[in-house]
């Protein structure tokens, strides 16, 4: 009885669980929305968020024309809160309201989703008058990515007039860009922040390529250390030659012992012989710390270079005269030959063999004429 008693109890308390009405019911928060009460109107939006489908996202999409920044806030959140495709609409939308907050909700939401259809709405909002939703709307465009990014992103970066502005898209340019952003890039290497400055070489030496690399050269003369620092380091991870003659020359003039470190390692890095006079003349003229570098640099090029031998010269080599008939190993595997060369190298070192002597011919022979046996007479004697 106990146990029946238990079932009942548990069917009960599910039976409340579907009751009509325990869900929210999309018809009943339409006709609320619709009330000139703005808390009937909260009420719908809130029942709407719970129900999460395609028809509640369409009426809360609706709902951002209401006219108190209460209810459009709202919807906004429980927009965002859906986190799916159709909600774009209606975020792409608010991104436009006259209240702030709801246009921060708006681009936060639209970041999340993270999907290319949201690219229009995240470029309006990186040139927004409020500088939180410009970061809020560059990291949106980071997160989708792919090259229709990149011009809403060097705008922010080179022309925007807030240095928090231009130093989240320079950054964001250097995780989602590629060689193609290179050269407008460039710009911010002219930046009049210093910080700006040093995020666009740290860029272009994720970014790379010959077009980096140029720019990063320039960037080794600039007038901060940090810039210059970062510039060698980015050049020494990138090892490309074709910035060998501008670190020699900015090795030979440097006069921050940090700066000149990281110059003299990334000569160390690249490797290469011409590096080893300026590294050698700065070592001169470097005090104690500094001097270590300069030192460890030399040895890395020597190292370098020391592990790659010239390849050997092979010579070709006439086949050996061999007075037997065999040939040496020596002589065949010196080099791969054809078979019809292997063919006549052998015939040719093959001793001549000796044909055996012609036979002479028999003497003719006369012919013997027959003898013939003599006829023996015998005697008869008379019988008497």
């Amino acid at each position: 009885m106990k146990r029946m008693g238990f079932v009942v109890t548990c069917l009960l308390f599910l039976s409340t669980l579907f009751v009509p009405g325990a869900f929210a019911d999309t018809e009943q928060a339409q006709a609320l929305i619709r009330s000139p009460k703005v808390k009937d109107r909260l009420e719908a939006v809130k029942q709407l968020e719970s129900a999460g489908d395609e028809t509640a996202v369409e009426i809360l999409t609706g709902a951002l024309d209401d006219k108190s920044g209460q209810v459009r806030s709202a919807s906004v959140m429980a927009l965002a809160a859906a986190g799916s495709k159709p909600a774009i609409t209606g975020l792409s939308k608010a991104v436009l309201d006259k209240n702030r907050d709801i246009r921060l909700s708006a681009v936060q939401g639209l970041a999340k989703i993270g999907d290319p259809e949201c690219l229009p709405a995240l470029g309006k909002a990186a040139q927004d008058p409020d500088v939180k939703i410009k970061i809020q709307a560059i990291a949106g465009l980071g997160k989708v990515g792919g090259r229709d990014t990149f011009i809403p992103l060097l705008r922010a970066a080179t022309q925007d007039r807030d240095t928090g502005v231009r130093l989240a898209a320079v950054n964001e340019l250097g995780l989602v860009g590629d060689e193609n952003v290179v050269p407008p890039l460039a710009k911010a290497l002219k930046d009049s922040d210093v910080v700006v400055r040093t995020a666009a070489v740290g860029a272009m030496g994720l970014i790379g390529g010959n077009a980096a690399v140029r720019s990063l050269t320039d960037a080794l003369f600039d007038g901060a250390a940090p810039v210059r620092r970062s510039a060698a380091v980015a050049l020494g991870a990138l090892r490309s030659p074709d910035s060998l003659k501008s670190l020699t020359y900015a090795v030979r003039n440097e006069k921050d012992p940090a700066v000149l470190s990281s110059m003299a390692a990334a000569l160390g890095e690249i490797g290469n012989k011409a590096g080893m006079p300026a590294l050698m003349e700065a070592a001169s003229r470097a005090g104690p710390k500094e001097s270590d570098s300069l030192y460890a640099a030399q040895a890395a090029i020597m190292k370098n270079n020391r592990n790659k031998p010239e390849a050997p010269v092979v010579k070709k080599e006439e086949p050996p005269q061999v007075s037997t008939g065999t040939i040496p190993a020596a002589a065949t595997a010196s080099q791969p030959t054809s078979p019809a060369t292997e063919a006549k190298r052998v015939k040719a070192a093959a001793p001549p063999q000796k044909s055996p002597p012609a036979s002479k011919p028999a003497a003719a022979k006369t012919p013997v004429p027959p003898t013939k046996k003599p006829v023996v007479k015998r005697k008869v004697t008379p019988v008497p």
